[in-house]
């Protein structure tokens, strides 16, 4: 039970910010840093390995999408950032990677088929995030 209840915030919370960005082009941060902070909260009874590869894996997704941000001149959206955090709270270091390039890969697929330059990321990484997920548990 312990478990599955950060992955069941997480998937709530993906669902919310998906619609959100989808329709409005707003994401609530406040409703994702409290999705990070409550995921952290849940991996310490989980264990200290669980415990600290969730903050690394949040603050590597956290530093690595502002970095982008930053480069960018603020062309990825801050609820990204904060989205890139809870992925890495409830995937861990290690498995934020391959979510990450599989929601790349859905994006810029996106933008080939439709013939766009822009998109709402949030959507691409919430599927790269739900997909990684669902290969670590079947190969976990």
């Amino acid at each position: 039970m312990t478990k599955i209840l950060p992955l069941a915030i997480f998937i709530v919370v993906s669902c919310i910010a998906t619609l959100q960005d989808i329709c409005s082009g707003k994401v609530l941060r406040v409703m994702l840093l409290g999705c990070i902070v409550a995921i952290l909260i849940l991996q310490i009874f989980i264990g200290k390995k669980v415990f600290i590869d969730s903050i690394m894996g949040a603050l590597f997704g956290i530093g690595l999408f502002l970095l982008v941000w930053l480069l960018t001149h603020h062309k990825l959206g801050l609820a990204d950032v904060w989205y890139a955090g809870c992925m890495g709270a409830v995937l861990g270091l290690f498995w934020l990677f391959p979510a990450i390039i599989f929601a790349c890969f859905c994006g810029i697929l996106y933008c080939v088929i439709k013939k766009s330059r822009t998109i709402r990321f949030i959507p691409f990484m919430a599927t790269g995030a739900i997909a990684t997920m669902a290969v670590r548990i079947i190969y976990a």
